[in-house]
Order: structure tokens, then C-alpha cells, then sequence
């Protein structure tokens, strides 16, 4: 069984979906898959066995429009002439998106066939890892990407090294409170345990978030069944024990 993000093991059952198991953390509370499968990254990296057409879902190359529209929603709080960095990019509709309202655009994209469509149809630096990327960054987004990761804590940690003082971190992702999932359960279509490693609620978010360094300055919910942290980069040492030494929203953190 995997730790949780807040370090224990112990969970209690909630249910089993594509041969895994998700629990819920005994102490924090927070939604994970178990038991991530073998080798997990591989999946996302080899071939075009997560961004090809699957399970009923329309694969990446033909979602491409459509995922350009959805950027536009995710756009009201993003000003022009950033620099941007999307991590987990995919087609990269949302690194167009960033570039055509004056952006200076990149993204990360870790599936080699993936990153060189992007690359091709944006024009835009596709990186192939966050290795290769270089800050600091005034933004870096994560788009339906922080569920997936094996230690999300530590990829925040090391975008936050990306990030410039003040810059802002923006993460969507699969909302564990909404009515849905209460009502369908297993059966609820953003709950793949195969490929979604947690499932976040927005007190979670704003915990993992604060170890890593930010603080969650606002939270919105514009697509029904996702919710979106808006998160400010801190200043010293200070910000990486915010998650777990202040309550958020207390004056001695925003002073740091």
C-alpha cells in the first residue's frame, strides 16, 4: 500500500475499479488509489496507450479544438505577456491558447510522440520533462495533471523552484466533493484508479499546495466536477511549512 501525501499508510476501503483499489486516508481523509500499477509512468510514455482513442474516450489529436475552448474558461485569470509554462501539456491546445493572448508559451510533455505533435501543430517549446525546463516562470499550470503523479508533493516542490517569487501556480483537477461522486461512487467517470493516483477535495488541494510551498490565494469551480486552485509562490523557508504550521488565511503566513 502507498503513503499518503501526509505520510501514513493506513486508509479504509472504498471501493475497486480497473483491478485497483481506493481508499480513504484514516488520517487526513484524502481519496488515493492503493495499489498504482507496475511501472506506472509507462503508461503515459509509451506509445499512444493514454492519448489514443480508449475506453469510449476521444483521443488527444482529435480533442485538440475542443480542448482550446475549454483553455478559454481557464483563461479569466490569466493576464497577457507571462511567461507560462503547462505542465503535462498534452496536444498543447492550452500552450496555443497562452501564446495567441500574448504569452510567452511553453509546455512539458513527457509522452515523446505526444510532445512532438504539440511541438509541431503549436510552434511553441515542447520540453520533455521539467528537467529542461528553465524559470523562473510567472505561471505554470497544471490542467487534469496533479492526479496523476506519483508524489505530487514533490513535483509541486520542484515547480515551485520554476516559479519566481510571487509567480502563481494554477492547478485544476477532479473535484472529490462533487455531488456525483457521492451519488455514483465507483461508477463515477472521473474515477479511474488506474491512471488517477488521488482524488482531491479542496482542503486537500490547499494542504498539498501549502507543503509545497504555495498558498492558495482562491478556489473556483467553472467546469461541474473539477475545482481549480489559484496558488501564490512565497517568499524564504517559511512557505514550505505553511501547509502544516499555519492555518490558512493567517497574517503571519502572508507576511512570509
Amino acid at each position: 500500500m502507498t503513503a499518503c501525501i501526509c505520510g501514513l499508510t493506513e486508509a479504509t476501503f472504498v471501493g475497486e475499479k480497473d483491478d485497483r483499489t481506493v481508499g480513504r486516508c484514516n488520517g487526513c481523509g484524502l481519496i488515493r488509489t492503493l495499489n498504482p500499477p507496475a511501472k506506472y509512468v509507462e503508461f503515459y510514455t509509451e506509445g499512444d496507450r493514454y492519448h489514443a482513442e480508449r475506453d469510449g474516450q476521444i483521443p488527444y489529436r482529435k480533442r485538440y479544438e475542443h480542448d482550446k475552448v475549454v483553455g478559454r474558461l481557464r483563461w479569466t485569470k490569466i493576464m497577457a505577456g507571462m511567461r507560462v509554462l503547462d505542465v503535462g501539456c498534452a496536444n498543447g491546445a492550452f500552450v496555443a491558447l497562452a501564446w495567441e493572448h500574448g504569452a510567452a508559451a511553453e509546455g512539458v510533455e513527457i509522452n515523446p510522440n505526444m510532445a512532438a505533435w504539440a511541438r509541431e501543430r503549436t510552434g511553441c517549446p515542447i520540453h520533455a520533462s521539467l528537467d529542461d525546463a528553465v524559470g523562473p516562470y510567472d505561471l505554470v499550470t497544471l490542467h487534469d495533471v496533479i492526479e496523476h503523479f506519483e508524489d505530487p508533493v514533490a513535483v509541486c516542490r520542484e515547480i515551485r523552484s520554476l516559479v519566481r517569487v510571487g509567480g502563481r501556480l494554477i492547478v485544476d483537477t477532479p473535484d472529490a466533493e462533487d455531488p456525483r461522486f457521492a451519488e455514483l461512487g465507483m461508477e463515477w467517470h472521473h474515477l479511474k484508479p488506474r491512471e488517477h493516483l488521488w482524488f482531491f477535495t479542496e482542503e486537500s488541494l490547499r494542504r498539498l499546495l501549502g507543503q509545497a510551498g504555495f498558498l492558495v490565494e482562491s478556489v473556483d469551480r467553472p467546469i461541474q466536477g473539477k475545482i481549480v486552485a489559484y496558488a501564490r509562490r512565497h517568499r524564504g523557508e517559511l512557505a514550505g511549512q505553511l501547509g502544516s504550521t499555519y492555518p490558512l488565511g493567517d497574517p503571519a503566513a502572508r507576511l512570509a
